[in-house]
């Protein structure tokens, strides 16, 4: 009887094993993350420039406050809390023929009420959203007009309302 309990034993442990390592893979190949993005340029063109083709122009601060100021060409449409700017600047690419300019700013809004805000000026300044990319869930909007695509990431860092704001702009 010992040796019949300790190969049932050995086979059970067998088939735990088996099982646990089958609900992993199960687990591991129908769970699905998707990270919001701001990407809007294609990868391509921006890892392939030259570093001589690329100027970085950071903003300076502003003499009145202690944020920075929205960077040279940023179009001035665009809701921005101009007192709370943490990050400003603009990158150009020349032989790629586009400038993109980031900006980053907290606010005392809510990530709600910021997403909405953005998108009822996406939609009233005539840019088409991309569904796929805008979702307001994950804190996403992204949006093109013309020869300019827009992204904006609303989220929560450090119990704080945070927007990233991404405009391409073609020349």
């Amino acid at each position: 009887m010992d040796q019949k309990q300790k190969v049932e034993g050995g086979l059970l442990g067998l088939l735990i094993l088996v099982l646990f390592i089958g609900g992993y893979f199960w687990y591991t190949s129908t769970k699905i993350y998707v990270a919001p993005t701001l990407i809007s340029a294609p990868a391509p063109i921006v890892n392939s420039a030259p570093v001589s083709d690329v100027v970085v122009n950071q903003s300076s601060q502003s003499t009145s406050t202690s944020a920075l100021n929205l960077p040279t060409g940023f179009p001035n449409t665009i809701p921005v809390e101009l007192s709370n700017i943490f990050e400003s600047y603009n990158t150009e690419y020349r032989n790629a023929g586009y400038v993109q300019y980031t900006v980053g700013y907290t606010s005392q809004k809510t990530v709600v009420q910021k997403w909405k805000e953005y998108s009822d000026f996406m939609i009233k300044d005539g840019f088409q959203l991309k569904k796929e990319e805008s979702v307001q869930a994950q804190g996403t909007l992204y949006g093109e007009k013309g020869g300019q695509e827009l992204s904006v990431l609303v989220s929560v860092q450090n119990k704080q309302t945070t927007v990233h704001i991404m405009v391409v702009q073609k020349k």
